[in-house]
């Protein structure tokens, strides 16, 4: 395998994508690139000739925003542009020591703060988001993207999380609507995991999204409370499910998977965007 020159072996918790049309992944941030602002760039993976995987680690020059300095934050791929774009925010911001909380070494990143990458000219933005009500601090939580039919619009469901500052975890669901990069609260319903008494968070999870319709997450932590949190389940059982999927098109969760749902964009989202 061919490559560029870094190795930094116990790099973990970064965030990554994939573009789905050339067979490249992208990694970025971690406990090891980006600590404290070195070591920070763009790791690319290119496996479509399988003979010859290459990697290759890129760094901005001069000016350039290096980029997002995140770990255990988000970042998904959306077809947008020449190549594409990857999407990423949440987590933790450590390309400098923080003081938001008193037993981490870095501050949770506000979700306005929003960082594009895009493919073609291999450069990093920054985007300011909006919206009647942000996201509250999270590490820890699941992104997926659906797009518009006519790819007007592209929406990025985000479900769940932890927040260290409150010590606690959420179980509730926002989109984030590009390009107007406006952050939407969505009332879902039917969500299993709050079919209860107990009402806890899910963090630590993984989503994944089938046919831009069918948003299917997959294991992570259940925690109870605030401050004083509690794992109510480790391991998977029948209360707290280790599947659960939500149509994203109606924000319900659904009791099975039904894999012919086809995509439109939510009322919830086209009261704020317009459109159809």
């Amino acid at each position: 395998m061919e490559g560029g020159q870094i190795s930094f072996g116990d790099n973990s918790e970064g965030v990554f994508a994939s573009d789905p049309r050339t067979g490249t992944s992208f990694y970025t941030g971690g406990w090891r690139l980006a600590y404290n602002g070195a070591n920070n760039g763009t790791v690319k993976f290119r496996s479509s000739n399988s003979d010859i995987p290459i990697w290759s680690f890129e760094t901005a020059i001069g000016d350039k925003l290096q980029g997002p300095n995140i770990l255990k934050g988000s970042m998904v791929y959306v077809r947008k542009g020449r190549q594409g774009i990857l999407v990423a925010f949440g987590g933790y911001e450590t390309a400098t020591p923080g003081t938001q909380i008193f037993d981490s070494f870095w501050d949770q990143r506000p979700l306005t703060e929003i960082f594009i990458y895009d493919i073609f000219s291999s450069t990093w933005y920054h985007q300011t988001a909006t919206g009647e009500v942000i996201p509250e601090l999270r590490t820890e939580s699941c992104a997926t993207v659906s797009s518009a039919p006519d790819d007007s619009s592209f929406q990025i469901t985000i479900h769940g999380g932890w927040d260290q500052l409150n010590r606690r975890a959420f179980n509730d669901v926002y989109v984030l609507s590009i390009p107007s990069f406006r952050w939407i609260k969505v009332e879902d319903s039917g969500n299993p995991d709050l079919a209860g008494i107990d009402q806890p968070g899910r963090n630590r999870h993984k989503c994944d999204m089938w046919n831009e319709t069918s948003m299917i997450v997959t294991g992570g932590e259940i925690t109870l409370g605030v401050w004083n949190t509690s794992l109510l389940a480790e391991s998977c059982n029948a209360t707290y499910p280790p599947v659960k999927v939500l149509d994203v098109s109606t924000y319900e969760w659904q009791t099975e998977f039904n894999p012919t749902l086809t995509y439109s964009v939510p009322k919830v989202v086209t009261d704020v965007i317009g459109g159809e």
